[in-house]
């Protein structure tokens, strides 16, 4: 039962989100296998926040949405 809550907790989540479930995954996926935290939203872009020593940049996709990151 508790893993049925783990997996179904993020697409609960996403329900009251402005983020898209695919920007959700793909930006958990960038960030998970380079360790730097990435958004692919406005939305997920107005929440980062970046450790000290990292410097927040911002760009825009080729959809022309919002798209952010923490570099190193």
């Amino acid at each position: 039962m508790k893993k049925l809550v783990w997996l179904l907790l993020p697409l609960m989540l996403t329900a009251c989100s402005s983020t898209t479930l695919k920007e959700q995954l793909k930006a958990s996926a960038v960030t998970a296998t380079t360790g730097i935290p990435v958004g692919y939203s406005e939305a997920q872009c107005r929440n980062m926040r970046c450790d000290a020593g990292q410097e927040y940049v911002e760009w825009r996709q080729n959809n022309g949405q919002l798209a952010c990151a923490c570099n190193n």
